[in-house]
């Protein structure tokens, strides 16, 4: 019997669903009108800073949300094939109540429309690859980001996360400057390997990200009073991976960055070079952290001083949840149960990779994909 890869099988699962789409084609044209904004309700999670995507929801949440996330390039030539998922992204956005989709840092254009409007959101990873304007992996981070621009322009609520490269990647895409080194310096910061507390701005307390986290509770066995909110301007309990970063006085001198953005915290590093560590969009969903909330809870590296106290572990799960609040505001669908399964990133086995001795900081399962068009 012929045997077919996942990839095969999601395309030809897409192509089928095609043939009947148009029968749908009036109940999936309202999509867009169910995000009407309506008026806030005192005292409810929309009165938190976001002047504009936080009154756009949906009639009944999204129960069954998939987020996608951009597979990784092993490298930043042109004619790469393969790539990669760390799992710890996966098991983040799986805790907190979603599926995840695989989608192809390489894949044409038609095929990112598809799993485009079958995802509830995108997730950016971290990794080490060039976000110059002309690698492949920017020209399809952006074509990814100008149409989720589009969508909820038009209505149609779909959110992004990004996480440390990623974060890096979303300045990049709303600035688009023309000098890159403008907005994000590489090999600038002494900042691997460093877990610290947030230095909130103003804006953070009314913020949609860390605003409701003043009424969370960080310890579940009532230790401490401490919400999450304390925790995170308090402990030592955010991971930092990187030696690029966006500095404040970079951030606010861009003529794009500081009305597409708010700041709502800053750090700094060994040398006490500050930089930005968490951006959420005015008008767009879109949200991003320089340190990474994925690895507390899922890595296990003996060099990595990651924090796995319960309160930590507390943390990386309301941030994780709290993008899971956005992400089923979201109402996209695939058009069958075969497309969306296809999709799916249970079609691929993860491999076990170790405390791999020529990698510092390993991720210790990831996917391995190599996607060929």
């Amino acid at each position: 019997m012929r045997s077919y890869s996942p990839l095969s099988l999601l395309l030809l699962a897409l192509a089928l669903s095609a043939c009947v789409a148009s029968t749908h084609a009036a109940s999936h044209s309202v999509r867009g009108r169910l995000f009407r904004p309506p008026q806030p309700q005192a005292g409810s999670p929309d009165t938190f800073t976001a002047p504009s995507w936080t009154l756009a929801r949906a009639t009944s949440p999204n129960l069954r949300p998939i987020v996608g996330i951009v597979s990784l390039a092993n490298s930043d030539s042109p004619d790469e094939t393969k790539s990669s998922i760390s799992a710890a992204y996966v098991k983040w956005l799986e805790q907190a109540g979603a599926r995840v989709a695989v989608v192809p840092f390489n894949a044409p254009h038609d095929v990112l429309d598809q799993l485009f409007d079958g995802i509830n959101g995108l997730l950016f990873t971290g990794g080490g690859l060039s976000l110059d304007a002309d690698s492949l992996y920017f020209k399809q981070a952006l074509y990814l980001f100008n149409k989720a621009k589009e969508a909820n322009d038009a209505g149609d609520f779909f959110p992004i996360w990004g996480t440390c490269q990623g974060f890096q990647l979303l300045n990049l895409l709303a600035a688009l400057p023309e000098d890159h080194a403008s907005i994000l310096k590489c090999n600038a910061y002494d900042s691997t390997n460093i877990v610290l507390p947030l230095d909130f701005s103003a804006e953070a307390p009314t913020s949609l990200l860390y605003g409701p986290a003043q009424k969370v509770a960080a310890f579940v066995d009532g230790s401490s009073s401490e919400s999450i909110y304390d925790v995170l301007a308090k402990r030592n309990v955010t991971m930092n991976l990187h030696n690029c970063g966006v500095s404040p006085e970079d951030f606010n001198n861009n003529p794009v960055l500081p009305s597409f953005y708010y700041s709502l915290s800053t750090n700094v590093d060994l040398r006490g070079k500050p930089f930005i560590s968490t951006i959420q969009g005015r008008r767009y969903p879109f949200i991003g952290t320089q340190y990474h909330s994925e690895r507390v809870q899922f890595e296990w590296d003996f060099p990595e001083k990651l924090n796995h106290e319960g309160y930590s572990i507390a943390v990386a799960s309301y941030i994780s949840q709290r993008f899971m609040g956005f992400v089923r505001k979201s109402q996209h669908k695939f058009p069958s149960v075969e497309a969306e399964t296809a999709a799916l990133i249970y079609m691929y086995t993860p491999t076990y990779n170790g405390d791999n001795p020529h990698d510092t900081y390993p991720a210790q399962q990831v996917y391995y994909f190599d996607f060929k068009y």
